[in-house]
């Protein structure tokens, strides 16, 4: 039983960073694993972001999400071209993750549709939709 669910949200409780300039603590959504042939398995995650500006255009490869109190501090946005696909579990929980909820279903199927459209492998989108499958979720 995989311990990180398809839309699950975590924040993660030390400083992240993807560039090495901008470290902070950031949210991410859990869109995935990988073939549990592979090794090691990988997990598939969006961080979320509040500039918009830098994503301007892309709205086919992008899910806003509003502000929640229990979830999302403001109004923010994933962009499935900057997917994570090279960061295993315990690599991931080197960020001490800390559960803070679910993505809605009518949100998971609008990053299903968006996939499609994503600029990432064919092998690792067909993991993704296998990790709805396996997770439960028939979108």
């Amino acid at each position: 039983m995989p311990k990180y669910k398809v839309g699950q949200v975590y924040k993660m409780q030390k400083p992240f960073t993807s560039t090495g300039t901008d470290a902070k603590e950031r949210y991410f959504i859990c869109l995935g694993r990988s073939s549990v042939f592979d090794t090691p398995i990988y997990l598939f995650s969006c961080t979320t972001t509040t500039n918009k500006k830098a994503y301007f255009g892309k709205d086919n490869v992008c899910v806003e999400f509003e502000y929640s109190k229990d979830l999302f501090t403001q109004p923010c946005l994933i962009c499935l071209d900057n997917l994570f696909d090279n960061m295993t579990e315990s690599e991931f929980e080197f960020y001490d993750p800390k559960f803070v909820g679910g993505i809605s279903f009518e949100k998971l199927r609008e990053i299903k549709r968006k996939l499609e459209l994503a600029d990432i492998s064919p092998k690792v989108k067909r993991d993704i939709y296998n990790s709805f499958v396996l997770d439960g979720i028939i979108v």
